[in-house]
């Protein structure tokens, strides 16, 4: 439980940050509330499938009582994984794609909005 607690007060700022790197100012508040929201139904899905897995285990072997806690581990271990990959894939990939392509397509400066280039 303190590594969990230490691992989760090291991760969170970084987290925020790098959610909210390269947003204009304006957007930064919608992209970190896109963050925390995508925190809380991911920890909620996982902790039902973790659940699920871990009763499902119990049920199986009703004689072992950390019979479920085996197969439940693994599924977090490998979502963990998925993720770190996932990350990995992601940040790979945005590293060769500039950040003013989009925008020049278009005849948008970088960081303003389609909306704000009649004002």
């Amino acid at each position: 439980m303190v590594l969990n607690g230490l691992g989760t007060a090291a991760t969170f700022p970084a987290l925020n940050m790098s959610a909210v790197t390269g947003v204009p100012d304006r957007d930064q508040g919608l992209a970190g509330a896109l963050l925390n929201t995508s925190m809380q139904i991911g920890g909620a899905v996982v902790l039902a499938v973790v659940t699920a897995v871990a009763d499902a285990g119990q049920r199986a072997n009703a004689t072992d009582p950390l019979a479920g806690y085996v197969p439940a581990i693994a599924v977090i271990v490998g979502g963990v994984l998925a993720g770190l990959a996932a990350t990995t894939l992601i940040r790979n990939a945005g590293a060769h794609i500039p950040l003013t392509t989009a925008a020049s397509r278009g005849g948008i400066e970088e960081g303003q909005h389609h909306d704000d280039t009649h004002s």
